[in-house]
């Protein structure tokens, strides 16, 4: 789900939006460190950002034409500073999981004739109050209803569980992912879309609006510790870090797949379950369409013709709630 959010906010500063990208106070943001290869800060970058490594070829890439700063979520200032950029904004990109922000008082305000099986009416939603125009774009895995929607999700991911890498590859090979993360991409254009049609619905209400965008719908350590049953790999300096596991990749991955192969497919999908560690099982199209988040969000509907037969309209990617 990283390029996904990456995307729109790309696309917008290339039009000439004046795009703030906020930032983990730590560290940064994630993709700084993906290396190689990289470039050293420029000389100008100030004291405070000293600790920060190198920035990667593919933070630069993406986060073109941006700004960033770094705020603390958890502090109150931290809260009030987004406060004011949000009062300030016209369109706001997120990608936390379904109902985070909300916790924070960061939040929208739900279209209770969304979907009957909404849940999110009891968290608190500040920010329609804030600044009535914004247009609030949430991306996530799985979108902000269903089964599914606390769920983490990666391109890769989605990729298996909506049928891509079903018919992605030889026909006598096993499925395979993508080149690309075009899962993400296509997320990312579809939220793209969405933003520029409700900017220009605003132009007529004057109105603000929540967009729910997601995985799922647009390509229909505690892994090691506690499901793989090898604490040892934590600790291991071959795999300690990104760069690290980057360079023995082939064998991590030999390793996992021995420990996955001992057990079926239905029997990781129940450890996996709840743990808050990204993981799909590879579905074929009967699977996805029958998936319990498509069924839940009425990703699939039928529409009827002549000649007896019954076709399943394309799933909305990008909902206003």
């Amino acid at each position: 789900m990283i390029r996904s959010a990456y995307h729109p906010r790309q696309l917008l500063a290339d039009l000439g939006a004046d795009v703030i990208k906020v930032e983990e106070v730590s560290r940064g943001d994630d993709t700084r460190s993906w290396s190689p290869p990289s470039a050293p800060l420029a000389e100008s970058a100030p004291a405070e950002a000293s600790h920060l490594p190198p920035e990667s070829a593919y933070f630069l890439a993406v986060n073109r034409n941006k700004r960033s700063i770094t705020v603390n979520f958890k502090h109150p200032d931290g809260l009030e500073i987004l406060k004011k950029m949000i009062k300030q904004s016209d369109v706001l990109v997120e990608n936390f999981v379904s109902g985070k922000l909300a916790t924070m008082g960061l939040g929208w305000e739900v279209n209770t004739n969304f979907r009957p099986s909404d849940n999110l009416l009891s968290l608190k939603q500040d920010c329609k109050k804030i600044n009535p125009r914004l247009i609030y774009t949430s991306i996530t895995g799985y979108g902000q209803t269903g089964p599914y929607q606390q769920a983490a999700g990666y391109d890769v991911i989605i990729e298996a569980e909506a049928g891509l890498m079903h018919i992605t590859g030889e026909p006598d090979r096993p499925p395979a992912k993508v080149g690309v993360a075009a899962t993400d991409i296509a997320t990312g254009l579809y939220a793209h879309g969405a933003i520029m049609a409700a900017l220009l619905s605003r132009q007529q209400t004057g109105k603000g609006v929540w967009i729910d965008c997601n995985l799922f719908e647009s390509q229909f350590r505690l892994l090691a510790k506690k499901i793989l049953e090898q604490p040892e790999l934590s600790d291991d300096p071959r795999f300690s870090t990104n760069g690290a596991r980057v360079k023995n990749r082939d064998t991590l991955i030999q390793i996992i797949t021995d420990v996955l192969e001992r057990h079926t497919r239905d029997h990781w999908i129940e450890k996996f379950t709840g743990l808050g560690v990204p993981f799909g099982p590879i579905n074929n199209i009967e699977q996805t369409f029958n998936h319990p988040q498509a069924v839940a969000r009425g990703a699939v509907i039928e529409v009827e013709v002549s000649y007896d037969l019954c076709f399943a309209k394309n799933p909305q990617p990008a909902h206003v709630l």
